[in-house]
């Protein structure tokens, strides 16, 4: 080799050298190797990097042997051109085997068994470019599977210290209330993160990060509900006595339309019971339950207003049960009422259109008995409702046969 070939090749083995300085600084500085070198590492990272992390010292050492080598053929080229012997010896440290290691330090990359692409046969000594093959044999997979590792830290540590955050948040404002499945669902996620991300980051799934804000979003909605179910339990609790007055009047109102269809109906059906007043104003009712409802608007958002609004929720459901009970009672008692409230207004207009058409009893004896006996009907009790329907019917035809127009 002349003198420009080795001050070239001198060149590129000094860039390489600094590179990969630079690089094995870089990589020890890494926050992934800091925290990952030493530590226990999960099953999927550690299967990942292999025994890539053994391995680092592997590069140092090699590092250091090629600056040695350098370092020497530095000082044979600073001594005059390469002739002769100092060629010589130049040659022989730049493009033979001066670099060695002991079998120990390559047992765990298997070059020492020659039975990678690098070496044909087993060896422990390598030229400077078989070192710098095997150096980047070993290095690029660490440096893939940092970079792997960065990326996933970069996504989900963030959103894991947010969600965090407003777990926090959430049960500061749930104030000792139970928490609902959401936000149950929510810690789960991270606490399952919480669990992997440090020790086995590339076990987390690809979207785990979009689906823990999915899921503290949820919980956040519903913890937002249930604050606001809280906040309008004042306007609630106000609005009780209100809601009390109307199931006494309905339940007023369903009981005395069972006692009227009882007395004034022939053999009513589908008649209903209507409790009696003490369900909702004797011991135990619901108007005695709404005073012992812990509405004090100061303890909304306490545990204790918690406590309240399970309270009122309970209370409320029983209200608006009683409330669709007693409204299908009175609908069913006063069926028949009404039934003959319609009769008695048919038959008033069939009278109205007779009497307008000048059809008068003695010249209609028939349709006049009709009349009679159906205005019998309907205003004596108790009502025969067939019968009585069956008289209506017959008075209309009979006014319409005479000239008149039932309709």
């Amino acid at each position: 080799m002349n003198a420009d070939e080795i001050d070239a090749l001198l060149e590129r083995y000094r860039v390489a050298h600094s590179r990969i300085a630079a690089n094995l600084v870089d990589l020890d500085d890494h926050r992934a190797y800091e925290m990952l070198s030493g530590a226990e590492v999960g099953p999927v990272t550690s299967a990942r990097l292999g025994e890539g992390f053994d391995n680092i010292s592997l590069l140092w050492s090699g590092l250091t042997q090629l600056g040695r080598v350098l370092d020497e053929a530095g000082a044979l080229r600073s001594q005059g051109r390469p002739r002769g012997e100092r060629g010589k010896q130049l040659e022989e440290l730049l493009l033979s085997n001066s670099i060695e290691f002991g079998a120990q330090e390559l047992e765990s990359t298997g070059l020492d068994r020659g039975d990678r692409g690098l070496l044909e046969s087993p060896k422990r000594s390598f030229t400077i470019d078989e070192l710098l093959v095997m150096m980047a044999s070993v290095y690029e997979p660490i440096r893939d599977a940092i970079a792997e590792i960065d990326a996933v830290w970069s996504e989900i540590l963030p959103r894991l210290d947010a969600a965090r955050t407003s777990m926090s948040s959430m049960r500061e404002h749930l104030s000792g209330a139970d928490e609902p499945a959401e936000v149950e669902a929510a810690q789960l996620a991270v606490d399952e993160l919480d669990r992997i991300v440090l020790s086995d980051p590339l076990a987390i799934r690809h979207n785990a990060g979009r689906d823990l804000e999915a899921a503290v979003l949820e919980a956040a909605r519903r913890v937002d509900a249930m604050v606001a179910e809280r906040a309008s339990l004042d306007d609630d609790l106000r609005s009780i006595d209100t809601r009390l007055a109307g199931l006494r009047l309905l339940r007023a109102k369903a009981a005395a339309a069972y006692s009227e269809a009882h007395a004034k109906i022939l053999d009513p059906s589908d008649l209903v019971r209507v409790p009696g007043p003490h369900v909702i104003d004797g011991h135990g009712g619901l108007a005695e339950r709404a005073k012992n409802l812990a509405g004090d608007s100061r303890a909304k958002n306490t545990a204790a207003g918690a406590i309240a609004l399970t309270e009122y929720r309970s209370w409320d459901h029983l209200a608006l049960a009683l409330h669709a009970q007693l409204e299908s009672a009175h609908r069913k008692n006063r069926a028949g009422l009404d039934t003959r409230d319609e009769l008695r207004g048919r038959l008033i207009a069939y009278k109205a259109k007779a009497s307008a058409l000048a059809i008068a009893a003695v010249t209609h004896p028939t349709i006049a008995d009709i009349a009679e006996s159906a205005q019998n009907e309907l205003f004596t009790a108790p009502i025969d409702l067939d019968r009585a329907a069956d008289l209506v019917d017959r008075f209309a035809e009979a006014v319409s046969r005479s000239g008149g127009d039932p309709k």
